[in-house]
């Protein structure tokens, strides 16, 4: 029995100190608090289920939303890897981003180039296309920079796809683009800059020169 009590008090002693320096949250079926069920179909606002199907949870750490980037990697400094876009004033860009852990996301932040003129609108899309968060229209500026453009209200982000969106007002604006990938990077046509952003339905292929090289913030 004492051998027995010895052992216990040595599993709690480890599971406490296992917590006390990894602090993990656990999150089941892709709910926004620990230990609460919750099961967000693909698409809403909560983004795809946060475990599988089969019940078994996901361990989390929390993350900041800037590590999420649309083609999973930051900005590069080389010149070559992007491509100078000349955008069209109807046309919306938008290039897939993938949260793996939740985070609250403040805007988006666009890497700009070294020519810039007109205003810019920022977005956020799930990833059945619906709109989850927009900017205010804002004067370009920050040449060969990240740009902030804040959302009108943060919103918290749950693993899944989602879609950066890029709005311009004018064509004289060199947006960077990437010129090769392996995620989704498309535009949707036939949109006015006064109104916004609307629901698209998502491309499944990269087209070069039309994801903006942006992330989460």
């Amino acid at each position: 029995m004492k051998k027995f009590l010895a052992g216990v008090a040595a599993l709690a002693l480890t599971l406490s100190f296992s917590t006390a320096v990894f602090a993990q949250t656990i999150y089941f079926q892709g709910s926004a608090t620990p230990g609460n069920l919750a099961n967000f179909a693909s698409g809403s606002a909560g983004g795809l289920p946060y475990v599988a199907n089969n019940g078994s949870a996901n361990i989390a750490s929390t993350l900041s939303c800037r590590l999420y980037a649309t083609g999973g990697a930051p900005a590069s400094p080389a010149a070559s890897t992007y491509t100078a876009q000349t955008p069209v004033i109807t046309e919306v860009y938008y290039a897939e981003v993938y949260v793996a852990a939740p985070c609250t996301a403040t805007g988006v932040q666009v890497y700009n180039s070294a020519t810039l003129s007109g205003n810019v609108k920022g977005g956020l899309a799930n990833s059945s296309g619906a709109v989850l968060a927009t900017s205010a229209s804002i004067a370009s500026a920050g040449t060969t920079a990240y740009q902030l453009l804040a959302f009108t209200a943060a919103l918290t982000v749950y693993p899944g796809t989602y879609y950066i969106l890029m709005f311009y007002d004018n064509t004289t604006i060199r947006p960077n683009t990437y010129t090769a990938g392996a995620f989704v990077a498309a535009k949707q046509t036939g949109q006015t800059y006064a109104t916004g952003f609307t629901a698209f339905t998502p491309a499944t292929t990269f087209t070069t020169a039309l994801g903006p090289v942006a992330s989460l913030y």
